[in-house]
């Protein structure tokens, strides 16, 4: 049979390991926090939206819907619509190309370039930006 302090002793032999697998718990639940809001610019949409209004090359809006190359983007115009395919993107440039002519997008600063043939245009456009 136990004496009364063994008994005590073994009780406070448990109560550390009860406290060590709290402090633990708590560690990894912390640590998990951290972990997740290192992911607090994820975005599970983007809609970027760049109004030009250009009659003479027919763009009323610029819609990139997925930014990555090889994706397709909407072109708006006054006359038609039409798509171009993205040949290059980072986080500050485009580079759109449709049938007719070669759109150069900053990103930054929402200006867009064309190039059509050997003639180069500058316009300056009203960039949106929609996340989710």
């Amino acid at each position: 049979m136990m004496t009364q302090e063994q008994k005590k002793a073994l009780t406070h032999l448990q109560t550390d390991n009860d406290k060590m697998a709290r402090i633990a718990k708590i560690t990894v639940a912390i640590c998990l926090c951290l972990s997740l809001s290192a992911c607090i610019d994820f975005e599970r949409f983007r809609h970027e939206k760049y109004t030009c209004s250009s009659y003479r090359l027919d763009i009323a809006e610029i819609v990139i819907r997925n930014a990555k190359a090889g994706e397709t983007v909407t072109i708006f115009g006054f006359e038609r619509n039409r798509e171009g395919l993205i040949i290059s993107i980072s986080d500050k440039n485009a580079v759109i190309e449709t049938g007719q002519f070669r759109l150069f997008i900053d990103r930054t600063k929402g200006s867009v370039s064309v190039l059509r043939g050997n003639r180069y245009r500058h316009m300056k456009c009203t960039q949106t930006i929609f996340t989710i």
